[in-house]
């Protein structure tokens, strides 16, 4: 939760300057255009003589959702998604997934580092031999070969290395991101929280929402795993 309020203070609150009552879209930045793919944010428009907040293409005006009604059905939608992913079972399948991709370059990583030792050799060799014989103007097209093919096993071996250090990083933020939340899991969003912390938890797992006309496609991710993500729609009244 500590590490929730530090975010918390440092994320930005999404204000309207025309806004008097200063009003949090919490769906600001997720919501995009079905038509022109451009950003969709909250504002007011006059409807019947009232201004009503609104999340309204600015192109396409008849793209719209009013704000209150729109945000609780996200919300419903991304509570239900947060159940689902902060399930055991499921917490142990990406636990496993994870640990997997780990294992996999770790194999790979073992593997290019014996090859590159092995061409390290037969190079170091060859150059002793050259030496020897006092024959080193230009280097045999071998060892040109060999040389060419280390330095494409060090990029190769050192993106390897790199995802299995991303994997375990992975893995330790998706224990702590399940442990943190395990004593919340029937409603991570309440509507007690505060507008910012409630933007902050549907950043973490909305991806996008694509609004048309007749409804809502929200596209979900897991904060952590960006392997595993969900989709619901949302029907507009």
């Amino acid at each position: 939760m500590e590490q929730v309020q530090k975010k918390k203070s440092q994320f930005k609150i999404i204000r309207k300057e025309n806004d008097d009552e200063g009003l949090i879209y919490l769906l600001d930045k997720l919501v995009i255009c079905s038509r022109c793919h451009n950003k969709v944010n909250g504002h007011r428009i006059l409807i019947k003589e009232e201004k009503i907040p609104v999340y309204r293409c600015r192109k396409h005006h008849k793209i719209r959702a009013k704000k209150e009604q729109f945000e609780l059905e996200v919300i419903k939608c991304a509570n239900q998604f947060f159940f689902e992913i902060l399930n055991p079972t499921l917490s142990l399948f990406i636990n496993e997934c994870i640990q997997d991709e780990h294992n996999v370059f770790n194999r790979l990583t073992q593997q290019s580092q014996k090859k590159i030792q092995f061409i390290e050799e037969r190079i170091t060799k060859a150059m002793h031999r050259l030496i020897e014989s006092g024959e080193i103007v230009n280097l045999p097209k071998q060892i040109q070969k060999d040389q060419k093919e280390l330095e494409d096993l060090n990029r190769v071996n050192e993106e390897w290395e790199g995802k299995k250090f991303s994997a375990i990083e992975k893995l330790k933020l998706v224990e702590v991101y399940q442990k943190n939340q395990e004593q919340r899991i029937d409603k991570i969003i309440d509507e007690e929280m505060e507008d910012v912390l409630k933007q902050l938890l549907l950043c973490d797992i909305v991806d996008s929402i694509v609004l048309t006309e007749a409804d809502a496609h929200v596209n979900f991710k897991h904060p952590h795993y960006q392997e595993l993500g969900g989709h619901e729609r949302i029907e507009l009244g």
